[in-house]
């Protein structure tokens, strides 16, 4: 009989430690809750085409010097870049990335990106929903048409026909 009741009270004990305790533990990771891409005249140099900028919106709560978002990763179809970022004083913040044709992408071609937080203490947040970079519809008719009018110019000049008569 001893040995029953001190089976059940290791039972009653063990039970009230379970169901005492939290049942799930949520970390602090931060989260990409927002991405958006928005066309940019050029890349900054003439060489670099044209591109976006990569705007992306981070929420993690209570920042600190030694807890903060430390780099955000950006997935662009099958690689990846990072960015390093300085400690926050805000709970949600913005991150930019410039995506330049004929580096990040060529000129014609969609793009999906995604993007995720790293937190200096609980790691990696979730990936992003996934934007689409549309791609450049005008440069390309813009190029087209400087062309196709150079090629008239000198196909005219050749022929003698913009030399003022005699």
């Amino acid at each position: 009989m001893a040995r029953r009741i001190q089976f059940n009270l290791l039972l009653l004990v063990a039970a009230i430690v379970l169901l005492g305790s939290p049942s799930v533990a949520f970390a602090n990771v931060p989260q990409v809750v927002g991405l958006s891409a928005q066309p940019i005249v050029d890349c900054g140099t003439p060489l670099a085409g044209r591109g976006f900028l990569l705007i992306i919106t981070v929420t993690h709560a209570g920042p600190t010097g030694s807890h903060y978002v430390d780099k955000i990763e950006i997935l662009k179809e099958k690689t990846t870049e990072t960015i390093d970022l300085q400690p926050q004083s805000s709970e949600v913040f913005t991150a930019t990335a410039v995506l330049c044709e004929g580096r990040d992408y060529s000129a014609g071609q969609e793009l999906t990106v995604n993007a995720r937080a790293h937190c200096t203490i609980h790691g990696w947040g979730d990936w992003s929903s996934s934007v689409t970079v549309p791609e450049f519809a005008e440069p390309v008719l813009i190029g087209l048409m400087a062309l196709i009018a150079t090629l008239s110019l000198t196909s005219f000049r050749r022929r003698g026909i913009d030399s003022p008569p005699k």
